[in-house]
């Protein structure tokens, strides 16, 4: 993670990307699971990805209330946020934070 950032980014993009992965390793077991954090412009993006399940998927009961914290999470930092299933059976979350001028730098 990018140095010198706002300790409310810091924090808002530490538990998009945790509940990502643990989404991840619920919903699709053994898959492989890729996290990118990079400060790209004036934005600090997030991306976590998985493969499909490579194993047999356990019925978890769910609040399903993960997407929901995420989106609120990217509101707070007036970021952006977009998850969805992928082509090969996967699942995608990409969320973008808006920094300042000097964050990061």
């Amino acid at each position: 993670m990018p140095v010198g950032l706002d300790p409310a980014v810091e924090l808002n993009a530490y538990r998009v990307v945790q509940e990502a992965v643990s989404n991840a390793v619920r919903h699709a077991p053994k898959a492989v699971v890729q996290v990118a954090v990079r400060v790209i412009g004036a934005e600090l993006r997030l991306t976590v990805v998985n493969g499909p399940a490579r194993a047999e998927v356990p019925t978890a009961p769910g609040s399903g209330h993960g997407m929901i914290g995420m989106r609120e999470r990217m509101a707070l930092v007036d970021g952006t946020f977009h998850a969805g299933s992928t082509a090969d059976g996967g699942y995608l979350v990409e969320a973008a934070i808006p920094l300042s001028e000097e964050a990061g730098r």
